[in-house]
């Protein structure tokens, strides 16, 4: 018997009946439903580690594609931002998610404070989470991008941590 792609298997055409060829045509358009039903999922983690600078930016690796099959789904992403001071001063570490370069509310922010860089620089993060909805289908970006912030005449420096920087997302296309 023959399997449409998700291994839904019918009979196969005997003397080319109606009836087996009704049923073929059912089972392709149940797999074809099904399939424009599967949900998605993509992960990604920066690539190295980063010191982060004055201005949004990219982090490299962190960044998601996926192709979705239907005009309109649902994403749920996921994301964490950790770090280490390096530099004390008054600093906090901001990241927030873009999806098709359009930036999403919250940011995940970390703010270490005015805490002594020395003896082990302290570690820390956040995670943050957002849903929405991605129109039209083909190809979507989820991106991290993060900076550092901090008052003026103050000073310090975070860098972000490649193993536990990441983003993970979920689309649920219908």
């Amino acid at each position: 018997m023959p399997d449409t792609s998700l291994g839904i298997t019918y009979p196969a055409s005997t003397a080319h009946t109606r009836l087996w060829e009704h049923l073929q045509e059912l089972a392709a358009d149940v797999n074809a439903i099904l399939v424009n039903r599967t949900p998605l999922r993509g992960d990604g983690a920066l690539s190295s580690l980063y010191t982060l600078t004055a201005t949004m930016a990219d982090l490299a690796g962190a960044t998601v594609t996926i192709n979705v099959p239907t005009a309109s789904a649902v994403f749920l992403a996921r994301w964490t931002m950790a770090g280490q001071l390096m530099t004390a001063g008054n600093i906090s570490a901001v990241s927030q998610l873009l999806v098709d370069n359009v930036a999403q509310t919250p940011q995940c922010i970390w703010n270490p404070a005015n805490v002594t860089a020395a003896t082990g620089s302290p570690r820390g993060g956040q995670s943050q989470q957002v849903s929405g909805t991605v129109s039209g289908a083909g190809n979507h970006i989820f991106k991290l991008q993060a900076q550092r912030v901090f008052p003026t005449g103050s000073s310090g420096d975070i860098r972000l941590d490649n193993i536990h920087t990441n983003l993970s997302v979920l689309v649920l296309p219908y």
